[in-house]
């Protein structure tokens, strides 16, 4: 469901430390992820918007839960089960949906 090549977060932001993010969630190097919807996952929709157009917002449908599969920066596969928001996030940085975009639908 993921391009193979996407690595998250972009380079430059490895050296934040956690208390840059506050969240929920921990923060984590994905680096050439693999998305899989979960067994229990439902469609749950929400507005988005990126930061490459933050003028507009689409309501998007994106998994409720994900299995993700991942490398770190030494090389080590991990493999997670993300929900909630954090899957949200991780499907917005890394599943970019062929051709669709906020932009075509205006």
């Amino acid at each position: 469901m993921c391009s193979p090549d996407r690595v998250l977060p972009p380079k430059h932001l490895t050296n934040l430390k956690d208390e840059d993010f506050p969240s929920e969630f921990p923060r984590r190097v994905l680096i050439n992820p693999v998305i899989k919807p979960s067994n229990d996952s439902r469609e749950t929709v929400y507005f988005e918007s990126c930061l490459s157009i933050p003028e507009h917002h689409a309501l998007v449908p994106r998994h409720s839960s994900i299995d993700v599969e991942s490398f770190d920066t030494e090389g080590n596969l991990h493999k997670f089960t993300a929900s909630g928001w954090e899957a949200r996030v991780i499907q917005h940085e890394c599943v970019a949906r062929p051709v669709m975009s906020c932009v075509s639908r205006f």
